[in-house]
């Protein structure tokens, strides 16, 4: 359960779609956070600033997710690359050292 679970988080597409909403979110409340009049005139946000202030938040959880999710897939390459090199440096042994 927990393998298919890692293998689907750490796929391409679930970087690019993270990727992808991260930037538009944090775009998308950007502009509206610096185009609409998001602050009351005693200094509170209004219901446009709070909106504005959610979607950073969570554009921010997103851009979070993406490193995240760069540093599993970076994890996995690195420890299949390893065992990749650990069995080519067995093979060369076992050619250069055959069974006596």
């Amino acid at each position: 359960m927990w393998g298919k679970l890692i293998s689907s988080l750490t796929s391409p597409t679930t970087g690019f779609l993270l990727k992808l909403f991260g930037g538009l979110t944090a775009a998308a409340f950007g502009i509206l956070g610096v185009g609409a009049k998001t602050r009351e005139d005693d200094g509170r946000l209004n219901c446009k600033g709070l909106i504005a202030l959610i979607g950073i938040l969570v554009g921010g959880i997103l851009a979070l997710g993406t490193s995240v999710y760069e540093f599993a897939v970076s994890q996995q390459k690195e420890r299949d690359d390893r065992r990749r090199s650990e069995r080519l440096m067995l093979s060369i042994q076992r050619g250069v050292y055959p069974m006596r």
